[in-house]
Parts: structure tokens; sequence; C-alpha cells
């Protein structure tokens, strides 16, 4: 006759693997992220390369169609 075992932890031990764990690690970014940093350094410098070569174009254009870029 075998005598089937019951988990005899409370219920609050077995939901507490369920949750997150609470520390300094439960709040930390992910290490597969990039600093926050770094996103910023290259958004901006992908709107300053647009700025610069949106100036450049409007330069070419009168260029070509004056003679002078002035």
């Amino acid at each position: 006759m075998s005598i089937a075992l019951r988990d005899v932890r409370r219920p609050r031990d077995r939901l507490r693997r369920f949750k997150p764990a609470l520390g300094p690690s439960a709040f930390a970014p992910p290490d597969d992220e990039p600093p926050l940093w770094q996103l910023v350094a290259i958004l901006y410098s992908a709107i300053a390369l647009l700025a610069v070569l949106l100036i450049a174009v409007c330069f070419l254009a009168a260029y070509l169609v004056t003679g002078s870029a002035y």
C-alpha cells in the first residue's frame, strides 16, 4: 500500500516562485540592451546627419539650377 505525499508547504511558499524577485537586480536594465545614453547619442547623430544631408541637397539643387549656390 502506497501513501501519496502531499505538498505540505504553505500556499504562500508555492506562489513565491511565480513572483519576480525583488532586489537590485529586479530593477536593473537587461544586459542585451544598450545603455540609454548610447541610444540618445545615436538618435541625435542620425538627426544631425539628416539635417546636413538636406542642406547639402538644397545647395546642390541651387548650384545645378543657377550655376551658383549663393
